[in-house]
């Protein structure tokens, strides 16, 4: 079995089609929803077959059919397609760890460039990676904002069912307009705060992140995730940690984080 994700447009779908001797499905449409609506008898109708499960995300219960086929039709090859957010939604409960190798397909990267002639990287931070929009003779502008909204609609309200739209796309133009510079975190939580948002950074670095949260009003909480936790053990000395629930934030210059240079001398560039 292969998860193969990636964002909208990317070329899952095209690449999917582009296999031989496959069974594809496109689980947008009603139709192929209800064929799947009991996955026991849609996967004994296709045993042993190639299938491909594009947009796979679109069903109601996604993982119960991968979960079942792994499980209970072993010679049943499956190349599942979908949203790179899918994994942290809530229709995905289960992980199906071990069960599946995972395929990320990428934007166009630089390398990608060199199966384009006369394509420069001026084009291509112009237009995108996207090959749709990476290969229009003209600034798809239209499409990039027909992108955003099919990404919204059914990527991140579909999935997460967040709302205020306006807020989302507010925040998504601050990104691509500081794409490539410094990321301005104080500036970004001044403009949440003036609409009553908090802010919150997800994901590891906690000991890089506290400080923001700490000296913005509407700063959040602080997310010690154990993984990135234990890195900031290792490579600082003595960094905070919570206790009962608090961090103590260090009052010495900078971050008040002093590297262990021994731990790091394996990483030098030499």
């Amino acid at each position: 079995m292969v998860w193969l994700s990636g964002v909208r447009r990317a070329g899952k779908t095209f690449l999917s089609q582009s296999l031989e001797d496959i069974e594809y499905f496109d689980c947008e449409l009603p139709r192929v929803r209800r064929m799947i609506d009991d996955p026991e008898a849609f996967l004994k109708d296709n045993r042993g077959c190639r299938i491909v499960l594009d947009e796979i995300h679109r069903l109601e219960r996604p993982s119960e059919i991968l979960k079942i086929a792994a499980d209970h039709f072993p010679n049943t090859k499956i190349l599942a397609t979908g949203s790179s957010t899918l994994g942290a939604s809530a229709k995905f409960r289960d992980t199906l760890a071990g069960r599946k190798e995972e395929l990320w397909l990428t934007p166009m990267t630089t390398a990608d460039l060199e199966d384009f002639s006369g394509a420069d990287l001026h084009h291509r931070l112009l237009h995108g990676g996207l090959p749709a929009f990476f290969l229009g003779k003209q600034l798809p502008e239209k499409d990039f904002q027909e992108w955003m909204d099919a990404y919204w609609a059914k990527d991140i309200q579909e999935l997460f069912r967040l709302e205020r739209r306006q807020s989302f796309q507010k925040f998504a133009e601050l990104l691509m307009a500081q794409s490539g510079g410094i990321f301005e975190a104080v500036k970004v939580a001044a403009l949440a705060q003036a609409f009553n948002l908090p802010i919150a950074n997800g994901g590891g670095w906690p000991h890089h992140n506290m400080h923001l949260q700490a000296a913005m009003a509407n700063g959040w909480r602080v997310e010690f995730h154990f993984e990135m936790w234990g890195v900031g053990d290792k490579i600082y000395k003595e960094p905070p940690a919570p206790v009962n629930g608090w961090v103590t934030l260090p009052d010495t210059p900078g971050l008040g984080l002093e590297p262990r240079f021994d731990r790091l001398e394996e990483f030098e560039e030499k």
